[in-house]
């Protein structure tokens, strides 16, 4: 997941500019963590390994607990940053229906433009695609925004 959230975006829609027939942004304010800590003790080797990683983009929250077993000072870095990141990339979503366009699908990136401090990139996690009578052919996809 990491590397697709990494990867560029391949679309931008700008509000009141691109045919969006519905969309609707939230941003959470509770449940967030500012940091993720571990302390595991090697009984084997005596060695007590312990980390904390702070989210740079949250300025209040509460603090990770993390109890996984870890091997070395390297794997309690990067399991902190997975889990940090894990419990916060839902801080804001986004869910829009718009004129069907067959490449948006779950795993891209798209460019929000136009939609205030909730501008930026989103990661697409489902995209559902229909066409009826009424409606003609209609794209509905939700993300959370991705934060570099």
């Amino acid at each position: 997941i990491e590397d697709l959230e990494k990867s560029s975006s391949i679309f931008t829609l700008i509000k009141n500019f691109n045919a969006d027939v519905g969309c609707e942004i939230s941003e959470r304010l509770t449940g967030l963590y500012k940091e993720a800590k571990i302390s595991y003790k090697d009984t084997a080797k005596n060695k007590q390994i312990e980390h904390t990683e702070t989210a740079k983009d949250i300025k209040s929250g509460d603090s990770l607990k993390i109890d996984d077993r870890v091997e070395n000072k390297a794997e309690a870095i990067k399991l902190c940053k997975a889990k940090l990141h894990e419990k916060n990339k839902h801080r804001v979503t986004a869910n829009f229906s718009m004129v069907g366009n067959p490449l948006f699908v779950a795993g891209i990136n798209v460019n929000l433009v136009g939609y205030g401090k909730r501008s930026g990139k989103f990661h697409i996690t489902m995209s559902r695609h229909s066409i009826d009578r009424s409606g003609g052919y209609i794209t509905e996809w939700e993300g959370y925004r991705v934060f570099d």
